[in-house]
């Protein structure tokens, strides 16, 4: 996977910083900690954190990574922002899914890395300026963008949360164009 993200990150990060979402032992963070960025891994499994903190010890980059046990929401209580932000298999397992992709977008000064899980499929439905309440048909239609609730637990995780389904599934930061909504009041 790291080869896929290779295009899209620059050879020279010094000077950036990096946030790294769900960085599970630290595998995405390590990389951008060695072109020169200044990484901030965060992730709620304190096992993982051990395992990324003895890693960057393992390769030298004790000094470029640091690693909290955090939720992304607690974010909205801090005012740092980030030159690059990964956030690759997390929204799933996030409860309030919409809402941490707001606040890293607002704390992304450059790029933020966006990767999921989707369902299969490559169908994609037209462009819709607008679609009537009354008429939600579109909805069900074959390509609509849509999320599943998963109420218990999914592949024996509980915290997989959500199913999301993106048009002709795949790795959104590498084979998705880039999507911007609408601008904000």
């Amino acid at each position: 996977m790291l080869w896929r993200l290779r295009p899209f990150v620059p050879d020279d990060l010094n000077g950036w910083r990096v946030l790294d979402v769900g960085c599970n032992a630290g595998f995405y963070g390590f990389e951008p900690a060695r072109r020169g960025a200044s990484v901030l891994g965060i992730d709620v499994d304190a096992h993982c954190l051990d395992q990324a903190r003895w890693a960057a010890g393992q390769l030298g980059l004790h000094s470029k990574v640091e690693f909290r046990q955090m939720e992304v929401c607690v974010l909205a209580r801090d005012s740092a922002s980030f030159d690059m932000v990964g956030l690759r298999g997390v929204f799933y397992h996030l409860r309030y899914p919409m809402l941490a992709l707001d606040l890293l977008a607002e704390r992304t000064r450059r790029r933020l890395m966006f990767q999921t899980l989707t369902m299969p499929g490559d169908s994609v439905y037209g462009p819709v300026d607008n679609c009537p309440i009354e008429d939600r048909t579109p909805l069900l239609e074959s390509g609509w963008a849509r999320m599943a609730f998963i109420e218990h637990r999914l592949a024996e995780d509980p915290t997989n949360r959500w199913r999301p389904t993106t048009p002709g599934g795949g790795d959104a930061s590498s084979e998705r164009p880039a999507h911007r909504g609408a601008p904000r009041p």
